[in-house]
């Protein structure tokens, strides 16, 4: 991988985000790219799960679109009864822990100072600069740190 690689997949992620695509899909379009998974439509897998689960302010859109990408690349396969590459599950844990380590939460509701459910709650949140301060923040961390260790990866093949 070159070393504009990450921030090309970074800058990507943001241009795909500020286009209008949601936290899961923007992270789940790049890095699916980013590990030869190309297929025009793999972001519409992430359709429901921007803003916390369908604006549930779950677990963040970003990570959750960072966790299927890393499933449709090494998963389990076999029905489950075979882990690929050493397996999925540790890298999302590491993913998850790292993020809250860095912004202090995982769920939109604490990540993020509105109510979506509230009247009018996810229309100013739309109207504020949150994007712009929190969550493309959020985007840019699971795309750079996958980035970065998927080129360490193949460094060391």
């Amino acid at each position: 991988m070159e070393p504009d690689a990450v921030e090309r997949s970074v800058k990507r992620a943001r241009e795909l985000f500020d286009s209008g695509y949601s936290c899961a899909e923007s992270s789940l379009k790049v890095l699916a790219e980013l590990y030869g998974l190309e297929n025009d439509r793999i972001w519409t897998a992430a359709s429901g799960l921007g803003g916390g689960v369908a604006r549930h302010q779950s677990m963040c859109g970003a990570l959750l679109g960072a966790a299927l990408a890393l499933g449709l690349r090494e998963g389990l396969s076999g029905g489950g009864a075979k882990v690929v590459s050493g397996g999925v599950r540790p890298k999302v844990r590491r993913l998850l822990d790292g993020f809250r380590e860095r912004f202090g939460a995982v769920d939109c509701r604490q990540l993020v100072p509105y109510d979506f459910n509230a009247p009018g709650g996810y229309e100013a949140f739309r109207n504020s600069d949150t994007m712009q301060q929190k969550c493309h923040h959020y985007v840019r961390y699971v795309v750079e740190t996958l980035a970065k260790e998927h080129e360490h990866q193949a460094r060391q093949r």
